[in-house]
């Protein structure tokens, strides 16, 4: 491939337009130079809040959308999240430590209410682990989430049976690699053994430790050892859209062929508040608003680290308000929750079929969620099959697809 070719399956299977959409819309030199630089890590977007690819992205579908309505085609494309959600958000937690020493205790002494601190110092309550405080929070909000271990730094083998449970009932449990992981193949080969000795299983996510990452080797390291997600590439001292854009996509490889792994950019993380920005945690609740809004604006994906370790510490202790703060018009998920969406949102085929007078688009491989816009003008709509209409507005159709259908226009 080269990078049009790229550049434009990125655009085309972003915005979910149907196999063979290319055709329909050109990119510029620069919007191809700006996916590209961005994608495959060659540079970081240098205006953090503004993500310029999302910019590109919007711009191919409005002309789009022109284009149909001026020529008088129809057109058709998913929706970008399950169900029609407006945005979607990414719940993850990365566990760096689950105790702490009494010495260690007393030197952050502030951070803590003075009753958990009494108790902690008694060895009555270990303020260091907060992962079934997490799932209950979660819990009343019908929310699940990821937790990132990271193996190499503490023993989680007594906690085998608790995060197995919790991961038969929805939540993630992930890989955090650790330092030298993301250039060294044989370390991260070596936690991936690791975390398949605990759980059965090898990991489907990481995130990397202190957000350690080279493009050039970190993405095939993952790619060669088969896991199908990363959520690393985000910034440590701010929140901000690195990659360009909030929505995951699969980074090239030399060739400019799209890689299998997937990367989830990092959007926001507890500590750049505190410990980098420090922010109040009123300031903090602010910044997160903002940046969640300009995400759901796009509707694009908030991704959050919420370091598991920092639930009962000043600033860490807002997380519960946070989830309060979600909107109904949001789908919100574990990063695991994401890459299957994503991955089955790409893979759910529309191929486009017309005479003189019918169009028609069938629908397979459906992912369970899948509802499909229609742009179809004058044009008389009819549905066969597993989907429906479930909305007309105008000129413009919601379907929902339950399963294999076509959706026939005809004059």
């Amino acid at each position: 491939m080269t990078k049009d070719d790229y550049a434009s399956r990125f655009v085309s299977e972003t915005i979910g337009l149907p196999i063979g959409s290319s055709e329909y819309f050109s990119l510029n030199s620069k919007e191809v130079d700006t996916v590209c630089t961005y994608l495959s890590g060659k540079d970081i977007n240098p205006d953090p809040l503004q993500p310029v690819i999302e910019d590109v992205i919007d711009s191919v579908q409005r002309a789009l959308f022109e284009e149909s309505a001026n020529r008088e085609f129809p057109l058709f494309f998913k929706e970008r999240w399950p169900k029609g959600k407006e945005f979607a958000i990414a719940l993850t937690h990365d566990a760096d430590r689950i105790e702490a020493p009494i010495s260690h205790l007393r030197s952050v002494k502030e951070r803590f209410t003075e009753k958990d601190y009494a108790l902690a110092i008694e060895n009555r309550k270990n303020l260091y682990l907060n992962i079934e405080g997490m799932v209950g929070i979660e819990r009343t909000h019908g929310f699940k989430s990821s937790f990132y271990f990271l193996l190499d730094e503490y023993e989680i083998t007594p906690l085998t049976e608790t995060l197995s449970r919790l991961r038969s009932d929805g939540w993630e449990m992930g890989l955090h690699g650790g330092l030298r992981s993301s250039e060294d193949i044989g370390k991260m080969r070596a936690e991936i053994g690791l975390f398949a000795n605990l759980f059965g299983t090898k990991p489907e996510g990481i995130r990397e430790h202190y957000l350690k990452f080279d493009p050039k080797v970190t993405w095939r390291i993952m790619e060669e050892l088969g896991l199908s997600y990363d959520t690393t590439w985000g910034f440590n001292d701010r929140p901000g859209f690195k990659a360009g854009l909030s929505l995951p996509f699969h980074p090239p490889d030399p060739d400019w062929e799209m890689m299998n792994i997937l990367e989830i950019p990092l959007i926001l993380m507890d500590t750049s508040l505190w410990g980098y920005m420090h922010l109040s945690e009123e300031e903090g609740l602010k910044m997160i608003e903002k940046v969640m809004a300009i995400a759901s604006s796009r509707g694009g994906l908030f991704t959050l680290l919420w370091h598991q370790e920092a639930l009962l510490m000043r600033g860490g202790r807002i997380y519960p308000e946070i989830l309060n703060r979600i909107p109904a018009s949001c789908f919100v998920g574990n990063a695991l929750m994401i890459d299957e969406w994503w991955r089955g949102r790409s893979a759910s085929k529309m191929t486009i079929s017309h005479t003189n007078r019918t169009w028609s688009c069938r629908i397979t491989d459906v992912v369970p969620g899948l509802r499909v816009r229609v742009l179809h003008g004058n044009l008389k709509m009819k549905t066969e099959g597993k989907c429906r209409s479930i909305a007309s507005d105008g000129n413009i159709s919601k379907v929902e697809v339950q399963g294999d259908c076509v959706i026939r226009l005809e004059a």
